[in-house]
């Protein structure tokens, strides 16, 4: 029998710490955005002064960041987005990295309060990117990795070498 996403995500959450699975519970919402239905994993907090958009790496998802938003505590509201072509989001169309940027220009857009974008990874770069886009709006940004894989440059800093990552350059 296959195990529902929410069987998969239930066992993977009960890996992380007790401080990131207790607390505010995270609920999660549709966002209709283009030809694109937008999973929103969000740890509301109505009265926090900021919203704090948790963005995925490759390879990952919203639900799978939006627990680390319990370590700020209440003091931003919290919104983790599936990525179009990741986790729960429905794809009604292409799917790029000019997407990706489009989609959370606009869901920082959406937002009625200053935005801190936090990046893991691919994410990082993204929130970089949608800074860049929508200026003000975004106070801050953590980006945990700033490569271009366009580059050869990108393994050599990003990890260790092998001799599949040479092929590619």
């Amino acid at each position: 029998m296959e195990a529902s996403l929410a069987d998969y995500l239930a066992d993977y959450l009960a890996r992380y710490p007790r401080v990131l699975r207790t607390g505010t519970a995270v609920t999660s919402a549709w966002w209709r955005w283009g030809a694109h239905d937008v999973r929103l994993h969000r740890l509301p907090a109505p009265d926090a002064p900021v919203v704090t958009v948790l963005l995925h790496g490759a390879g990952g998802h919203g639900a799978m960041l939006a627990p680390f938003g319990r370590l700020i505590d209440g003091r931003a509201e919290v919104v983790a987005p599936d990525l179009p072509g990741y986790g729960e989001t429905r794809v009604g169309g292409p799917v790029d990295h000019a997407g990706w940027i489009a989609c959370v220009a606009d869901l920082v857009r959406a937002q009625t309060r200053p935005v801190v974008l936090l990046g893991a990874s691919l994410g990082g770069m993204l929130a970089y990117d949608v800074a860049a886009t929508v200026g003000p709006a975004v106070r801050h940004v953590v980006a945990t990795c700033l490569l271009d894989p366009a580059t050869c440059a990108a393994p050599s800093p990003g990890g260790r070498w092998s001799a599949s990552t040479a092929r590619h350059c």
